[in-house]
């Protein structure tokens, strides 16, 4: 059998060449025979027979006779021949079928460079079920292009870990249309390093159900210019005492006036002393007449500077309840001027 040329090879019937022992196979030279064999012949060999290749062979193949074989004699290439493969002369080179055909034992098997070899196209057509079962290693190996080219329902399929090795760059690749479709578990189980990481575009693509669904961790490391970007009705959604409650003194100075405006009457409510104590003279202005009443006569109210309460302007000072005025304390009304006294409820 290694005497043949290729010729004599070429011209060798589909049944002659299935009747090739596997030893009989492996004895014939990866260059001169095997990667002579026609698309056709190397398509029809048996399964068996793959599998019996050995890796020179393997990588001798040319990307015509790889693409030649069907699911079923691409699911019988070993760990060792696959990993065997060039990325780029021999795995960027399978189609799209082929890839989406690998099973899962054979996908976790890709080297990194040959997972980075992938093209966008191939990326894409990978199933769900492969999605999820790429290693940590395979993840953190992939450009920021393949992660950019997953589909909506291949970001939804990673896994809180394989989303944890995400990296900054990987992170920031995802379009919106992406960061939407994360579950609101995916998105709970970042780390706050990737909260940090990501761009005020993402985060205003936030959909309410996963600003719900963050944790005050992830909320207490979402810098300012993120934080700016919640729109109202992101803001709206925020649980009152496990997320607006928990927002730092720093972070409610850095909400703008709209947003401080948009907050909830339980929200408002929600407010520790501390935080509206930083409040500033603008967005404390900017409280409308459906939170005013809402705040706490004594744990609130009674609590707010001097310069705060000088900066409420009289229509803020008319929607006070009489609880809340009677809460005022002497100081407090000292600071006051006459045109808002003479706007205290009676």
């Amino acid at each position: 059998v290694a005497a043949l040329t290729s010729t004599q090879l070429n011209h060798m019937e589909t049944a002659d060449l299935q009747a090739l022992t596997t030893a009989q196979l492996r004895a014939m030279n990866a260059t001169a025979q095997i990667a002579k064999l026609s698309s056709e012949q190397l398509g029809a060999l048996l399964t068996d027979q793959v599998s019996a290749l050995t890796n020179a062979q393997v990588q001798a193949l040319t990307s015509q006779q790889l693409n030649s074989l069907d699911a079923t004699r691409l699911n019988s290439l070993t760990s060792d021949q696959l990993r065997a493969l060039n990325a780029t002369g021999q795995i960027a080179k399978l189609s799209t079928e082929q890839v989406a055909a690998l099973t899962t034992d054979q996908l976790v098997t890709l080297t990194t460079d040959q997972v980075q070899a992938l093209t966008n196209n191939q990326v894409g057509a990978l199933t769900t079920g492969q999605v999820a079962k790429l290693t940590t290693d395979q993840i953190v190996a992939m450009s920021t292009g393949q992660v950019a080219a997953l589909s909506t329902d291949q970001v939804a399929a990673l896994t809180s870990s394989q989303l944890n090795h995400l990296e900054s760059a990987d992170l920031q690749a995802l379009t919106t249309t992406q960061v939407q479709a994360l579950t609101t578990s995916q998105l709970a189980n970042l780390t706050t390093e990737q909260i940090v990481a990501m761009t005020s575009e993402q985060i205003a693509s936030l959909t309410t159900n996963q600003v719900a669904a963050l944790t005050y961790s992830q909320l207490n490391y979402m810098e300012t210019g993120d934080l700016q970007a919640l729109t109202s009705d992101q803001i709206q959604v925020l649980d009152p005492s496990d997320q607006i409650a928990k927002l730092s003194t720093d972070q409610i100075v850095a909400l703008t006036t709209e947003q401080i405006a948009s907050l909830t009457t339980a929200q408002v409510a929600a407010l520790t002393y501390s935080q509206l104590n930083y409040m500033e003279t603008a967005d404390f202005q900017a409280l409308t007449s459906e939170q005013i009443p809402v705040l706490d006569p004594s744990d609130q109210i009674a609590k707010l500077s001097t310069d705060q309460i000088a900066a409420l302007t009289t229509d803020q000072i008319s929607w006070m309840t009489t609880g809340q005025s009677a809460a005022l304390t002497p100081d407090q009304l000292a600071a006051m001027t006459t045109d808002q006294l003479g706007a205290l409820p009676s």
